[in-house]
């Protein structure tokens, strides 16, 4: 049973060049079909972009049917011609009850389109547990140096 989405009383503008509240809706009506609940989107400052379950918020993310996104963009000069755009997964919590059927795998793939779309951000990092990291390969990630840092790179 699909959910209904609601809209979250607070967001704030981030600026030219990063996307507004209509293009992270965008995201949270297709991740909304996916695990079918009610959720809210909003944007922090410092560009903080999250998708949670209805009432949730990261201290209780780990319940069993919970959802908690949040992305962290950001751009800066890489002294080249243009600016080098980067997505940072902050946190991608999936309850207990939504775990191995392949809706994590599928999110991360609307993350990914849902980016690619943007034509602003063409890295996306992360840091991962040990145990995720096998999830995160599945994904296409990278991992880099052993660190629990890992990277998808359009480019």
């Amino acid at each position: 049973m699909q959910g209904r989405l609601h809209e979250a009383s607070y967001y704030l503008n981030p600026g030219p060049g990063y996307p507004d509240h209509k293009d992270w809706m965008r995201l949270a009506k297709r991740v909304e079909t996916f695990i079918g609940q009610e959720i809210e989107a909003i944007i922090e400052e410092d560009n903080r972009y999250i998708i949670k379950s209805s009432g949730n918020s990261v201290l209780i993310a780990e319940s069993n049917t919970s959802f908690y996104l949040r992305l962290r963009l950001w751009k800066g000069s890489n002294g080249k011609e243009r600016e080098t755009g980067w997505v940072k997964v902050d946190y991608l919590v999936i309850g207990q009850l939504f775990r191995c059927q392949g809706l994590g795998s599928k999110i991360v793939e609307l993350i990914i389109d849902w980016i690619h779309e943007l034509q602003a951000f063409n890295h996306i990092c992360l840091y991962a547990r040990g145990e995720a990291v096998p999830f995160w390969v599945k994904c296409g990630f990278v991992q880099e140096l052993q660190s629990g840092r890992m990277s998808y790179n359009y480019f």
